[in-house]
């Protein structure tokens, strides 16, 4: 792990660095602790966490755990990170799991958001055990992500906390920006095919089709309360690392939307010409020097 991980942090450059959903009670919490907390460090403290209980049986049947402990496991393991990646890592003496104060720990505490589709049992275990909320693409809508934001403010505020610092980010946002209607469809029969979902209802959920399209959809989510996406694009010689970057600030240029460093109630709209600056809403944080993409560059 640390090969892969040093080159990746090295790309990185000022980046936020964070997964989508890992499974730390398939890959064990004290196993998901060391290399969360072995990322934050060669990263200077720039990593977050999203972990959520898993959906499959096949992945518990293969890891050989119940999987009708997956719930308080999960809970369990959740309670494991937030002590083993905190300022001062204690160890845990617990009723599935026996860890010890984990060394090194990682650069600062490192912040866990929590998957849930959006339940109200699920956005309370949000709030009880992380710092974000996050959502999956193919599992929500806007009108969704702005009841679950009021679940959230109820459940915060009756615990005495503010909603302003619990983000909700959206992952598994599958992508494909292009212009033609006949890649669009192809590719999303393909997910839907993969995720056993109704094409048309993944066409009004996932960013598939044009820029204007997607940047409308993005839109949707912005306004809803989505502080972030995490999209994901198949591999394509259409949309390559070289030239889907370009596509993400045609879509940019069309929807304000909020930079690092922005106020919280400003909107800066991408331009060609704008800094190279991380953007949240964008997709793609940096455009990357095209010949050096084209002879294996990392994107950034």
């Amino acid at each position: 792990m640390a090969g892969w991980s040093r080159q990746f942090v090295e790309h990185s450059e000022d980046l936020t660095l964070a997964t989508t959903v890992t499974l730390p009670v398939i890959r064990g919490p004290a196993v998901t602790a060391k290399a969360a907390a072995a990322v934050d460090i060669l990263s200077g403290g720039r990593l977050v966490l999203g972990v959520g209980p898993g959906s499959s049986p096949g992945d518990y049947a293969a890891a050989g755990i119940p999987f009708e402990q997956r719930w308080p496991r999960f809970d369990e393991a959740v309670r494991i990170l937030r002590t083993s990646l905190s300022d001062t890592p204690r160890s845990h003496t617990g009723t599935f799991y026996d860890v010890p104060a984990l060394e090194p720990g990682p650069a600062r505490s490192v912040p866990i958001w929590i998957g849930s589709w959006g339940s109200p049992a699920g956005l309370r275990r949000a709030v009880d055990l992380g710092d974000g909320w996050l959502a999956s693409a193919y599992n929500t809508s806007p009108e969704r992500i702005t009841v679950g934001r009021e679940h959230i403010r109820h459940n915060l505020r009756a615990v005495g906390r503010d909603d302003t610092g619990f983000p909700t980010v959206i992952a598994t946002m599958w992508t494909y920006v292009t212009d033609s209607v006949a890649e669009a469809d192809i590719h999303l029969t393909r997910v839907a095919r993969m995720l056993g979902r109704d094409p048309a209802v993944l066409a009004e959920q996932l960013l598939i089709g044009a820029p204007e399209v997607c940047a409308a959809r993005l839109a949707r989510y912005v306004e809803a309360g989505v502080a972030g996406f995490s999209s994901g694009r198949w591999p394509n010689p259409s949309i390559s690392c070289a030239t889907s970057p370009r596509r993400w600030r045609r879509s940019c240029t069309s929807v304000p939307h909020q930079h690092p460093g922005d106020s919280p109630t400003s909107r800066t709209r991408c331009s060609p010409s704008a800094s190279l600056i991380p953007c949240v809403y964008c997709g793609f944080a940096r455009i990357p020097d095209v010949n050096r993409a084209r002879e294996g560059g990392a994107c950034r």
